[in-house]
């Protein structure tokens, strides 16, 4: 669900990109000198404080977290302060130091900088959000690291079926059909689930292991 939000936010965020890209090619059209440039001023200054406070705020949290949706704030928000002092330069330069002409061209060409400069975030989160929402085959190291812990608790279990495994976003699911003694109590079976659940997890961050036991054949039931 998060990441298809994040998703969402990409299609927005396409959109007024769009939307600016459209602005800026009709301003270079038809250049009209800065109007109301004070209030503007004021509000882009507000702004980029507001974004850099919430930054710095939860930058541990940005740094940490495994959330797609916080991981795309920590990309918009850069882009937020960026897309700000873009339009704020011109503003400025154009209101202080008498520069109309200059700053009747420098706003819609850092408009264009900066819808490029989205592109390539929305592109980012979007590829990340997809290939999060996609099963995805492991690496060889992984599957021998799995066959490592294996080897560990060879003596803790009588056959080995049947070994799944799939990454989902950074999270790593091993799914492994395993075969017991029967007369294992059933205290001492979750026990043993329970270590090579937590070996799996030391030896592969962010992984899951699911053990099915399954009925013994042959000899080894006996």
């Amino acid at each position: 669900l998060e990441n298809l939000s994040v998703l969402v936010v990409c299609v927005f965020e396409t959109a007024i990109t769009l939307l600016v890209l459209s602005v800026a090619i009709e301003a270079l059209r038809t250049p009209e000198p800065l109007r109301g440039a004070g209030v503007g001023m004021a509000v882009l200054v507000a702004a980029t404080v507001v974004h850099a406070a919430v930054y710095v705020a939860y930058r541990e949290q940005f740094r940490t977290s495994d959330s797609p949706i916080v991981r795309s704030f920590k990309a918009l928000i850069p882009i937020y302060i960026l897309n700000n002092l873009v339009v704020l330069t011109p503003i400025v330069l154009g209101t202080f130091s008498g520069l109309q002409a200059f700053a009747l061209y420098a706003d819609p060409v850092g408009a264009f900088v900066l819808v490029a400069f989205s592109w390539v975030m929305i592109y980012g989160l979007a590829t990340r959000s997809v290939t999060c929402l996609i099963d995805r085959a492991v690496d060889e190291e992984v599957q021998l690291l799995i066959m490592r812990m294996l080897a560990e608790h060879f003596d803790r279990f009588d056959t080995v079926h049947d070994i799944r495994t799939r990454a989902v976003g950074d999270r790593v699911h091993v799914e492994i059909d395993m075969g017991f003694d029967p007369a294992m109590p059933v205290a001492a079976l979750e026990d043993v689930i329970r270590s090579m659940a937590a070996r799996v997890e030391d030896l592969v961050p962010k992984s899951r292991l699911l053990v099915s036991p399954v009925p013994v054949l042959g000899p080894a039931a006996a």
